[in-house]
């Protein structure tokens, strides 16, 4: 009998916050264990010096993307919509965090992600309208 294939584990929340020597930020995963963020530089490189966040810039826009892909997995469908998500979610989410520690949920990512669709699917309508 052939084993069953185990599908990745999901993170269920992520967490980040200064240390000393720099910023720690860890997935969070049901079972109660925990491991640090891969920065995915692999996909893009936008910040050399890691992770960030609380402002714009090349660090959390990093950060932006490990979290998505993350949770939104590595299938091609998973990885285009992380690619298409990362730098809004940095403006409306990453960027706003506060400079010394943060946490967020995979159901409030889940809530933006809608949210996010929502206006995508509203804009496309109006410019529909607009057109005719």
């Amino acid at each position: 009998m052939k084993p069953t294939p185990t599908r990745p584990r999901r993170a269920v929340a992520f967490v980040g916050y200064r240390v000393d020597e720099g910023v720690i930020v860890l997935r969070l995963f049901a079972d109660g264990t925990a491991s640090e963020l891969p920065p995915r530089t692999d996909l893009r490189l936008h910040s050399p010096d890691g992770f960030e966040w609380g402002y714009r810039g090349s660090g959390p826009t990093q950060l932006a993307l490990a979290i998505l892909v993350e949770l939104l997995g590595e299938s091609p469908g998973g990885l285009d919509m992380a690619q298409d998500l990362y730098q809004d979610f940095r403006v409306a989410v990453v960027g706003r965090w506060p400079s010394s520690s943060w946490s967020i949920t995979a159901g409030e990512i889940d809530e933006w992600i809608e949210t996010w669709r929502g206006y995508q699917l509203a804009e496309a309508a109006a410019a529909e309208g607009g057109a005719a």
